[in-house]
C-alpha cells in the first residue's frame, strides 16, 4: 500500500517542486534586469600620474649639399692626350687619382735646359770661390788699404751666388710645370661637369671640371622659432641622426658644426649646419640635393608630465578624483611633440588622469575605473628623476 502511494505521490511532488523553482525564477528575472539597468557608470582607464624628466627632441629637414665645391683648372696649357676611365660625368674618383694627361714633350724640354743653366751657374760660382781664395792668400803680402772687396772678389762671388740661386728656382718652376701635366683629384670627390676631352687643347687656367667633395657633405636645417628655446646651449658638437626620405638610404650620424651666426632673412629661423663625413659611404649613401630629416637632443624637461595629445580639448584634461568622479581640469602646456604634450603646470602627483573619455562626459559624472594604464610611464625618452 506504502509503495502504491509513493508511486502516485512522487512525482505529483517533483512536479510541484518544479512549479515552486520556475515561479521563483520568473519572480526574480525582472528584479535582476532592473539591477542591470541601474549599472550607468562607464567603464574607464586611469593613468596615475607621476612627474617625470624627458629628453625633447628637436626636429627639422633640409638638403644634402657638398662641403665643398671646386672648379677645377689646368695650370699648363698644353693637348690632352689621356684620361682616367673614371673621370666621367657622374664618376667617383679618390683623392690623387690621376684625371688626364697633358703633353709633356715641351716641359720635360724646359727641365732639361734649366737644369743645364742651374749646372752652368754653379760652375760659374765654383770658379769665383776660387778666384776670391787666391785674392785672400796674395792679399797678406799687401798693404791693408789696398785690400778692398773688389779686389778679394766679393761681389762676384756674390753674382755668382745670386745667378745659382736664379738657376735653381727656375729648374724647380720647370719641374712644377712638368708636374702638373697630370691633373690629380684634389680630394674624393663626385665629378658633375666635365669640359674638356681627348685630343682637346687647354689654357693655363681653364676650366676643366666641376667637383663635388664626398669626403663631407652639409645638411642646413632650419630651427623652429618655437624650437629655439629648447635648443642646448652648447648644441655644437652634438650627434644629430640624418634620415633619408628614401627606402634606399639608412640612417646615418652626423654633427652639429656650427650655426649660420644670423636669422634667415626670409623665413626668420636659424639654421643649423649638420656634418655627415663620406655622404657617399656604399651601403648609406646620402646623395648630394636629397631632403633628409634631422633629429637632435633638446634641452632636458624636469618634473613635466606628457599627456597624449588626443586627451587635450582646448588646454583642459579629465581626471578621476578619489570618489571615482569626472573632473575637468587646466593645464599649462610646455612643450608639443606631436603625439605627446609635455604638461608643467596644472596637475599633481598621485592624480588619475582619465585615458578613456566617455562619449559625453560631464562635471562630476561617476564613472567606475576598471584599469589602470601605465603603458607609457616608463618610456623609453623618459628619464627617471
Amino acid at each position: 500500500m506504502t509503495r502504491k502511494w509513493l508511486r502516485i505521490f512522487v512525482p505529483f511532488f517533483v512536479i510541484i517542486a518544479g512549479a515552486i523553482v520556475a515561479f521563483a525564477i520568473i519572480a526574480n528575472a525582472p528584479e535582476q534586469e532592473i539591477a542591470r539597468s541601474l549599472e550607468t557608470r562607464a567603464n574607464v582607464t586611469v593613468k596615475t600620474l607621476v612627474p617625470q624628466s624627458f629628453q625633447t627632441k628637436i626636429k627639422g629637414f633640409g638638403e644634402v649639399k657638398p662641403a665643398q665645391i671646386t672648379e677645377l683648372s689646368a695650370q699648363v696649357s698644353g693637348k690632352v692626350i689621356a684620361m682616367d676611365d673614371t673621370f666621367v660625368l657622374g664618376g667617383i674618383v679618390q683623392r690623387d687619382t690621376p684625371l688626364l694627361d697633358i703633353d709633356d714633350i715641351s716641359y720635360k724640354a724646359a727641365l732639361s735646359q734649366a737644369k743645364a743653366q742651374a749646372l752652368d751657374a754653379k760652375s760659374q760660382l765654383i770658379e769665383e770661390q776660387a778666384r776670391a781664395e787666391v785674392a785672400l792668400r796674395e792679399s797678406k803680402n799687401l798693404p791693408k788699404n789696398r785690400v778692398t772687396d773688389l779686389y778679394l772678389r766679393k761681389p762676384q762671388v756674390l753674382s755668382a751666388q745670386a745667378g745659382l740661386a736664379s738657376a735653381e728656382a727656375n729648374v724647380a718652376l720647370a719641374e712644377y710645370d712638368l708636374a702638373n701635366t697630370t691633373v690629380l683629384a684634389p680630394f674624393n670627390a663626385l665629378i658633375t661637369e666635365r669640359a674638356i676631352g681627348v685630343g682637346q687643347v687647354v689654357g693655363n687656367g681653364s676650366t676643366i671640371a666641376q667637383l663635388f667633395s664626398i669626403e663631407t657633405a652639409e645638411i642646413h636645417v632650419a630651427i623652429a622659432n618655437f624650437d629655439l628655446n629648447f635648443v642646448q646651449p652648447d648644441v655644437v658638437g652634438q650627434t644629430a641622426l640624418v634620415i633619408p626620405r628614401s627606402k634606399q638610404s639608412s640612417p646615418r650620424s652626423g654633427t652639429i658644426k656650427r650655426d649660420l651666426g644670423r636669422y634667415n632673412q626670409d623665413t626668420r629661423m636659424l639654421e643649423l649646419i649638420i656634418e655627415v663625413k663620406a655622404p657617399y659611404k656604399p651601403g648609406a649613401i646620402l646623395k648630394f640635393g636629397a631632403f633628409v630629416d634631422v633629429e637632435f637632443d633638446g634641452i632636458l624637461l624636469d618634473n613635466v608630465y606628457r599627456v597624449p595629445q588626443s586627451l587635450v580639448n582646448r588646454g583642459k584634461v579629465w581626471l578621476v578624483d578619489e570618489n571615482d568622479r569626472l573632473r575637468k581640469r587646466d593645464v599649462s602646456i610646455i612643450r608639443d611633440e606631436g603625439t605627446y604634450l609635455f604638461v608643467n603646470e596644472g596637475l599633481n602627483p598621485g592624480e588619475r588622469l582619465l585615458m578613456t573619455i566617455p562619449e559625453y562626459p560631464t562635471e562630476g559624472m561617476e564613472v567606475r575605473v576598471s584599469q589602470i594604464d601605465d603603458s607609457f610611464v616608463n618610456n623609453a625618452d623618459t628619464i627617471n628623476p
